[in-house]
């Protein structure tokens, strides 16, 4: 099956070389932050400095070293901790472990990576001044030239994130929201329809949407989801298709799970998931369990707007999707370049040009784990043509492997380069097939 794979990405490759250039208009938000890269040597040195460690913080730090240990990622609410987080920095620091400050947010990041792929980003959210200054030119290069004429601009505030890892491991984050929650974006999410509106007259066909990162802006309030639900149904007449993400959803309960999926993820066309968030979600809506394809399936046939899900995970990415939404060699090519723009990602801790992306394609190293499950989805689900598409409750499915890395520099910002790199290939195959 691995020839397959190799034809279908020298396919893609093929056509980003050769098609007529398109560069789509993208609007991506809805918030940015301060990433702080906490870099430990190692999952030993994750548990010394925990043991050390006397802070307000160290229940976390156990948690980050369990759950690295067991190879996820996860994430946890710091809200009203940031004196304690800029204590536990400094401690950190003096013990000799390695800290860098770097763009952060869902937002922001889906943004870089969208312009250095050379997309027209506007972007719809908050911006934080201070934030700003306090990030390396590296880390935003590319945010900088992104349109900032819709966002919001919050100058008082400075919020982070703790980004801990261990060289090779997943992250667990540690997620101070001050300014990126609700309470000060109600005001400002609930103009996103005329601002989108404003974009359409000024850049003329949108694209896409990207609207990402609910999980942040809600937190445990969830008061906003109805003026969500309604500002999506206000800005689907002015984009082509609207792309959105689950984000963590470990400490919310099934109920909210429930109401976001009910609220907000079912008013978009595409929702984004890895694998522990498509397996919390389908929790949250159906006893029965079931592996991704039949949990993918499951949820899609629930929604009643909800046209595709894509899963990304390090080994392969799946998606499923309603017969009417694109077609399947439009979704393949997608998931293509997603594969390559997060492994890329991974190895540079960049976010990749397009020259760097064709270039990548030269090295198919795939994932034995993705070429197995590959195998065994098209085999359980009955694909004639064993082409990597197989067919589920009426709806089409795709499934490409991941690569392996060749270098290794960070696990953050992964998904996030894969979704822009995703939704990217969307928006221009889309428009190249009038969709």
């Amino acid at each position: 099956m691995e020839a397959l794979y190799v034809q279908q990405f020298a396919d893609t490759r093929k056509h980003l070389e050769t098609s007529t250039r398109i560069i789509p208009t993208m609007v991506v938000g809805c918030e940015s932050t301060r990433d702080v890269w906490i870099n430990f040597s190692s999952l030993d040195e994750i548990k010394r400095f925990s043991n050390r460690y006397e802070g307000k913080l160290k229940p976390y730090l156990d948690l980050a070293h369990m759950w690295i240990s067991k190879g996820k990622g996860d994430e946890r609410v710091i809200d009203g901790n940031s004196q304690e987080a800029d204590e536990l920095i400094r401690e950190l620091r003096d013990r000799g472990v390695k800290i860098k400050n770097s763009l952060g947010g869902n937002g922001a990041l889906e943004s870089s990576a969208l312009k250095a792929l050379g997309a027209n980003v506007v972007f719809v959210g908050n911006i934080f001044p201070k934030v700003l200054k306090r990030l390396p030119n590296r880390s935003k290069k590319y945010f900088e030239f992104v349109d900032f004429d819709f966002a919001i601009t919050l100058d008082e505030l400075d919020p982070k994130s703790l980004i801990i890892q261990a060289g090779g491991t997943d992250r667990f984050i540690l997620c101070d929201g001050e300014g990126r929650r609700w309470e000060h974006l109600r005001d400002y999410v609930d103009s996103i329809p005329n601002i989108v509106e404003e974009v359409s007259e000024t850049y003329g066909i949108i694209d896409s949407v990207n609207l990402v990162g609910w999980h942040v802006v809600f937190a445990t309030d969830k008061n906003g989801l109805d003026k969500v639900s309604d500002l999506v149904d206000k800005v689907r007449g002015n984009t082509r298709f609207l792309f959105t993400d689950t984000g963590a959803l470990t400490k919310t309960s099934n109920m909210d799970r429930k109401f976001l999926f009910e609220k907000v993820y079912d008013k978009f066309d595409v929702l984004s998931v890895n694998e522990i968030e498509l397996e919390q979600l389908h929790e949250a809506l159906f006893p029965r369990k079931g592996d991704q394809v039949t949990q993918m399936a499951d949820i899609l046939g629930a929604a009643k707007n909800l046209k595709a899900i894509w899963l990304h995970t390090r080994t392969h990415h799946v998606c499923v999707k309603k017969k009417d939404f694109l077609t399947l060699d439009t979704i393949i090519k997608a998931q293509n370049f997603a594969a390559i723009a997060g492994v890329l990602r991974v190895e540079t801790g960049r976010y990749p040009r397009m020259d760097e992306m064709i270039d990548r394609f030269n090295t198919l190293n795939f994932s034995e784990e993705g070429i197995s499950a590959a195998e065994k989805i098209v085999e359980q689900y009955g694909a004639e043509s064993k082409d990597g598409t197989f067919t589920v409750g009426g709806m089409e499915g795709s499934i490409v492997p991941g690569l392996e890395c060749l270098d290794f520099e960070s696990e953050v910002g992964a998904g996030d380069a894969s979704s822009s790199a995703f939704t990217y290939m969307l928006s221009v195959l889309g428009r190249k097939s009038g969709v």
